[in-house]
């Protein structure tokens, strides 16, 4: 990938709730890119998963402590529009929205390998390759074969580069599961979102 300054990240999910994997992932894609800024942007709804309801928190639960875990870090923000809008949050959205409003400025599509070896199943991923660049994690020796990432990346046509990224071993899942058994779950989320996640008794049976 070409280097600059005036690039822009983008890092979808639910972050339900958000955890330090997530908050990892974007330091390491803004550090390797060199990106001005990377945009955590919550889905309202992801269209390839069915989530158990239980599980549910409100959208605006979500929106708050995915604010708190990027606190004061000027590298992040948090740009809402996909889920105060509602409904189904498909990515080509996303990047058509966010190629007008940073006209001039490059896109680099953040994933992990979990949602890059789907890349084929989302929303019009062959025009991916015309709003963005791919910065894909990569656990060398890890469950996805890098081939099959390539030859997929290959047929859509898409820019990207690998990166390598420190072994956490955190999800959104696990934390909530944890919840309900009543385990900590400090050192897994920044604090402010254990505190918050507590204070609102959030994911408990």
């Amino acid at each position: 990938m070409e280097r600059s300054a005036n690039r822009i990240g983008i890092l979808g999910g639910t972050f339900n709730p958000v955890h330090f994997g997530h908050l990892v992932l974007a330091q390491e894609a803004w550090y390797r890119f060199e990106l001005a800024r990377v945009l955590f942007v919550p889905a309202a709804q992801n269209p390839l998963r069915e989530d158990d309801p239980r599980d549910e928190v409100s959208d605006a639960h979500r929106l708050a402590m995915l604010k708190l875990g990027c606190g004061r870090d000027s590298r992040f923000a948090v740009d809402a529009h996909d889920l105060r809008r509602g409904g189904q949050s498909y990515m080509i959205d996303t990047l058509r929205r966010l190629g007008r409003v940073h006209a001039g400025s490059g896109l680099v599509l953040i994933l992990g390998e979990d949602a890059a070896v789907m890349l084929d199943r989302w929303r019009y991923a062959a025009e991916f390759h015309e709003y963005c660049e791919l910065a894909v994690a990569y656990r060398p020796g890890g469950d996805e074969d890098e081939e099959q990432l390539r030859r997929l990346f290959g047929d859509l046509r898409l820019r990207y580069e690998f990166m390598p990224i420190p072994q956490l071993d955190i999800s959104s899942s696990d934390i909530r599961q944890r919840l309900k058994a009543g385990k900590p779950v400090r050192y897994l989320c920044p604090d402010t979102v254990v505190e918050y996640i507590h204070e609102n008794k959030l994911y408990l049976d």
